[in-house]
């Protein structure tokens, strides 16, 4: 799994639904949504080498999504609805290929 793709499509997502802040905080939310991306290519090895079940790889997911979140609401202007759209629509574009990188539904 190619893991600055992954951030790079979720950036593609959640720009236009950040659209009056984009400018601002594009940097902010692609580096947040490159920690996420790693985070699953971290997940799928921990589940192949280390045998992380599916429960605690959805959890550890889980756990960074609303670290994201939160990290996300720090900026002047941004709203939780908006962060939580943006956040859906960056996991929406990239939920095939994480789940088939973990072999489960992650995402």
């Amino acid at each position: 799994m190619n893991a600055d793709k992954v951030a790079e499509d979720m950036l593609d997502a959640a720009l236009p639904i950040l659209k009056d802040s984009k400018e601002k905080i594009q940097e902010f939310v692609y580096h947040e949504f490159d920690k996420l991306a790693k985070n699953a290519r971290f997940i799928r090895y921990q589940t192949e080498v280390e045998n992380w079940t599916e429960e605690r790889a959805k959890k550890h997911f889980q756990m960074n999504i609303l670290a994201t979140q939160t990290a996300l609401l720090t900026v002047e202007g941004l709203g939780l609805i908006a962060v939580e759209r943006a956040i859906n629509a960056a996991l929406q574009a990239v939920r095939e290929p994480i789940n088939l990188a973990v072999g489960f539904p992650l995402v």
